[in-house]
């Protein structure tokens, strides 16, 4: 059961999206929407005593401070505004909700600190977190975001596109590999599947990964009461992320589990989840 999305609103360009992709689920789920802003302390990112110790050097302080508290107050802003009209478009009530009957309400919250450490912890006491995916790919402000909340908060990311949506849950792809990881998102995306009018798995035969058949997840589905279709396509273009990306452009969620590396090798996620994470034109779930 879907009950509590977590929907980061950054007040950038990925803000709006990530806000009606919330409460699309929420409606679909009867659930409870909280909007989150994370207001950035100045003060983490200033240089330590030395600065102070140039001569005339503390004005430029106090100049930057300001500067910076005026561009956070007018983002804070503009993600608020976001926020609340996609929630009077949808006419969810305004307040938190403690009953397990009734979810249809929205709040917001505002909290100071690092947005990748914040986002994370307040994602793990919710069912998933919605982040939007900004235009453009080189300067994406929610990357690292989404990164440590796959890694960090046991719940998984559903990544909006910048591209406008009218639907998320109703056509369901699930990436089926035969692997642990795969395995896991299906287990995971289960409460989605209640209310989805259509289920498909989806496994891209590179002829590489060993593990049950999608055929067989296919009849695990059937015994939990999910019917769904298998499709069994080849890799396009050689890649089986853009595989992915090109079937499910038709569909209003694709899911997909995610692994990750060390740091140490310069990379957090595989190479097909990234691909698709940067690529999709469709909501994609990464548990």
């Amino acid at each position: 059961m879907i009950t509590n999305i977590l929907a980061y609103i950054d007040g950038r360009s990925s803000a709006e999206n990530a806000a009606t992709a919330a409460f699309l689920l929420a409606t679909r789920h009867n659930a409870h929407v909280e909007g989150l802003f994370v207001r950035t302390n100045v003060s983490d990112v200033i240089p330590n005593a030395p600065i102070y110790a140039i001569d005339g050097a503390l004005p430029l302080v106090e100049q930057y401070v300001k500067s910076s508290d005026r561009e956070t107050a007018q983002t804070e802003q503009r993600a608020k505004e976001a926020f609340a009209q996609t929630r009077d478009q949808f006419a969810f009530a305004e307040g938190d909700a403690t009953s397990s009957t009734v979810h249809s309400t929205a709040n917001w919250t505002v909290v100071t600190g690092s947005p990748e450490n914040t986002v994370s912890h307040r994602a793990r006491i919710s069912d998933l977190c919605v982040i939007g995916r900004s235009s453009n790919l080189k300067k994406n402000s929610t990357t690292s975001v989404i990164n440590e909340v796959l890694l960090n908060s046991g719940r998984p990311v559903l990544v909006v596109p910048p591209e406008p949506i009218t639907s998320v849950g109703g056509d369901i792809v699930v990436a089926w590999n035969c692997s642990a990881d795969s395995a896991r998102a299906l287990n995971t995306a289960m409460p989605l599947f209640e209310k989805a009018d259509r289920l498909r798995l989806v496994y891209v035969d590179t002829g590489v990964k060993k593990g049950p058949s999608a055929e067989e997840a296919a009849t695990y589905l059937a015994r939990h009461g999910f019917k769904s279709e298998v499709e069994i396509i080849t890799p396009y273009d050689r890649s089986v992320g853009a595989a992915l990306v090109r079937y499910a452009q038709d569909a209003d969620l694709l899911v997909l589990g995610a692994y990750s590396l060390s740091y140490v090798c310069g990379a957090v996620l595989g190479r097909v989840t990234r691909h698709v994470r940067a690529h999709a034109q469709t909501p994609v779930l990464i548990v």
